[in-house]
């Protein structure tokens, strides 16, 4: 003997639970009507209030994303210079054509 309301039920709470998350996602995103209107510490006065949580000083979160960006480019820099260097010991021809398209592929990250 099963069941047979137990997996039609739990079936229906999963789906029930991803338009909540989806709304509240998206409730998340958008900006606030009556948001602030001087710009806080470490933002220019001619900056579009839509992007004062990322350099306001007093809001850690957009320290962080600011310091994983710049450790990204770090990172890709690093990658490049290595790409490079290890040329010159690569035997295979087919990995030293290859070289190159990675190397743009680095820069163009570099870039972002």
């Amino acid at each position: 003997w099963k069941p047979r309301s137990a997996p039609a039920l739990r079936c229906r709470m999963g789906a029930a639970a991803v338009p909540w998350v989806a709304i509240c996602v998206l409730l998340a995103l958008i900006p606030v009507v009556g948001g602030q209107t001087s710009p806080p510490s470490g933002c220019g006065k001619d900056l579009s209030s839509l992007y004062y949580n990322l350099c306001d000083l007093s809001a850690a979160w957009g320290i962080v994303v600011e310091a994983v960006a710049s450790l990204g480019v770090v990172t890709s820099f690093v990658l490049t210079i290595v790409l490079v260097a290890s040329l010159p010991f690569v035997q295979d021809p087919q990995k030293k054509s290859l070289v190159a398209t990675q190397v743009f592929f680095l820069l163009g990250t570099f870039g972002r």
